[in-house]
């Protein structure tokens, strides 16, 4: 067993929990497959079981342990250009990702950054990204010495290189120039902590579409979990600025951007608003900006702690 392999598994849950260290060796190992089963069957039983105790319950277990914070794109690239190390107070990190599982916001060796292809889009398939502009597919980022090593060994045929910092914020730059927001992913079974931070698209993200498939559950329990944690932010309008262009209802990833037919203005649907900052790119008005708001979470910014 080579070196990358020995500390991804150590970091991944070692003896102690080897369940959830060969559970992260196999998700990665076969990242693109993993994401096309997980999303496939999630569909599947939305779509037949939609009443379902027992898929309700599926979901609250897998959204418990695989979630991801929404990030602004200026919070986001503060992960890229880090040179310290992070590890962040359990108490903070747990008010910042509000989850029991999977919640430690560590970072080591950030200065080690690599990019893969999105198993997201690899799952949708070349004709679908075109026709929704969801090219390229090589945006995936990983950020620490750990994963990016373990990458490099185990899944070159994705394309996996290490890339610079600058390379990086390239990479974020023009991903919002198409719309795509940033999230960065906290899994169980891959050490619990922060280190994969995405480029998505409404079109082709898992996480949102999972997020919007378990919103057709009968979930009635108030407490049921999200995969997607909001930032912290929220969208506010400038109803005097905005020209009812309309584009932020096309770009929001959330559906939480309207028009109003009686006014002509836009209007932000709160309780769907996760303040991705997608709407305040593209508005020609520049009538939205984000704004701190406490009922949405506290954000994920990398200089405060």
């Amino acid at each position: 067993m080579k070196a990358a392999t020995k500390e991804f598994l150590k970091m991944a849950g070692g003896w102690r929990r080897l369940d959830r260290a060969l559970h992260g060796y196999i998700y990665y190992v076969h990242y693109d497959g993993y994401v096309r089963v997980v999303l496939r069957l999630g569909r599947w039983l939305v779509k037949h079981f939609p009443r379902s105790r027992f898929v309700r319950t599926a979901y609250d277990y897998f959204f418990n342990r695989y979630h991801a914070k929404v990030l602004r794109e200026e919070d986001a690239r503060k992960f890229v250009m880090l040179h310290r190390d992070i590890h962040a107070d359990p108490s903070i990190a747990e008010q910042i990702i509000p989850f029991k599982i999977a919640n430690r916001i560590v970072l080591e060796n950030p200065e080690y950054i690599a990019v893969t292809d999105c198993p997201c889009r690899l799952e949708k398939g070349p004709d679908y990204l075109e026709e929704h502009n969801d090219l390229p597919v090589n945006v995936c980022l990983a950020i620490g010495k750990t994963t990016v090593n373990f990458w490099l060994e185990k899944i070159p045929q994705r394309h996996t290189r290490r890339i610079t910092s600058e390379e990086a914020l390239q990479i974020i730059a023009d991903g919002h120039k198409k719309g795509w927001i940033n999230t960065i992913w906290l899994k169980d079974a891959t050490g619990g902590r922060t280190g994969i931070l995405c480029n998505c698209s409404k079109w082709s993200c898992g996480g949102i579409e999972a997020m919007k498939l378990a919103g057709l559950l009968k979930r009635t329990r108030p407490k049921s979990p999200n995969i997607l944690i909001p930032s912290g932010y929220v969208a506010r309008l400038d109803e005097e600025k905005c020209i009812g262009g309309g584009t932020c209802v096309e770009v929001c990833p959330f559906d939480a951007c309207k028009l109003n037919p009686a006014t002509k203005k836009a209007e932000t649907v709160y309780d769907k608003c996760m303040g991705c900052g997608a709407c305040v790119d593209f508005c020609k008005g520049e009538a939205r900006e984000l704004v701190l708001d406490p009922n949405k979470g506290t954000p994920l910014d990398l200089d405060k702690l």
